[in-house]
């Protein structure tokens, strides 16, 4: 019986109580202050008049009305009567501290009755640090949903599984539809899914957490265009796993590789032609060239000592052999021109009768 004596709780005197609760709120970092029906102070902790520059003195003479921004027009009566009857409320608001700067507040309320008086007891928080961050965040993603909207690639937010959860105008634009019937349709019905390289930039981006490289897209039309994606895993703020992809028409680029493929081909065409062209000259205008030289210095050594017959027969062979490569230069002539494309094709039809004449 003596040990029970010795654990039992002993009861408090009200002014110990009291003594305990002001201690607790002298202590506390937030503000507090407790409120009589008519808006004036009937307690403040130190905190308070930290946060809003005023001392308990100053307190005394001031109701809450005194820190209400010119333009925050609230009914005290009213916000008593629904404290009254809700007993506890807990909402954001604005304080003007002495110095006349806003402070941004969260303000937790408690209605309460002691001794057949009523008062309103509240803790108040500031949050200013938390509402420059948040209207910074706010700010932050607002820009980030401009450029995303004015991009001129495709952007998407997908998950994993291939559902689409935001996509931009870019997007529509692109594959031919709106943005609702994009993530209606999800992945398979903005890529071609039987394109073998689908399946292994999708492995290669569970491996690595990115991919990039070209696929085939799909318009709302079902044509097909060649399109150059770069994707990667990210997590949320709620720790859910996502997916960006960055998605570019590459039509025109790809025009350009095969218009360049084409220009190379034609290039190498050329010079084989070039080289052809070189080897016929080389070869063909040779022979009747030293044939020419010969023959006009037989004549240039031996015309005095040659007879008339034996004359005209040089001169015969000379002429054979200019005729010769003047025939053989024009096919050069004409053959290069084919080549190059430069001589047009121009039919003309001919009658039988004609013909006959």
């Amino acid at each position: 019986m003596e040990l029970q004596s010795k654990n039992k709780v002993q009861e408090w005197t009200e002014e110990e109580h009291l003594l305990f609760y002001q201690f607790i709120l002298e202590n506390m970092a937030d503000a507090a202050y407790c409120l009589t029906p008519e808006g004036g102070f009937k307690y403040v902790n130190d905190a308070a008049c930290e946060m809003l520059g005023y001392t308990k003195g100053e307190f005394s003479n001031l109701t809450v009305d005194d820190f209400l921004p010119p333009n925050h027009v609230r009914d005290w009566q009213t916000l008593w009567t629904k404290l009254k009857e809700a007993k506890t409320m807990n909402f954001e608001s604005v304080h003007r501290h002495q110095s006349g700067r806003l402070v941004a507040v969260q303000v937790q309320t408690t209605w309460l009755s002691f001794k057949d008086k009523e008062f309103c007891y509240a803790i108040v928080s500031d949050i200013s640090e938390r509402k420059i961050n948040e209207e910074k965040l706010k700010e932050s993603e607002r820009r980030l949903r401009l450029f995303l909207e004015n991009n001129l690639d495709a952007f998407l937010l997908t998950s994993p599984d291939g559902s689409i959860l935001f996509v931009n105008q870019a997007a529509c634009n692109m594959f031919g539809r709106s943005a609702e019937e994009i993530s209606n349709e999800g992945r398979s019905g903005i890529i071609d899914v039987t394109d073998p390289r689908l399946a292994v930039g999708l492995e290669e981006r569970a491996k690595t957490g990115i991919f990039k490289g070209e696929l085939t897209g799909k318009r709302k039309d079902g044509t097909l265009f060649p399109i150059e994606v770069s994707s990667s895993y990210f997590y949320n703020d709620e720790g859910e796993l996502r997916t960006s992809m960055v998605i570019r028409d590459i039509t025109e680029r790809k025009k350009a590789e095969e218009i360049l493929k084409e220009s190379e081909a034609r290039l190498a065409g050329l010079n084989a032609t070039k080289d052809k062209f070189f080897s016929i000259v080389s070869h063909d205008l040779r022979n009747p060239v030293h044939a020419m030289l010969s023959t006009v210095q037989v004549l240039n050594e031996d015309l005095d000592s040659m007879d008339h017959q034996t004359i005209k027969k040089f001169t015969q062979n000379l002429q054979f052999t200019v005729n010769r490569l003047h025939g053989l230069l024009d096919n050069l002539l004409n053959w290069s021109l084919l080549q190059m494309n430069k001589i047009k094709f121009s039919p003309e039809s001919t009658s039988p009768e004609s013909s006959d004449r």
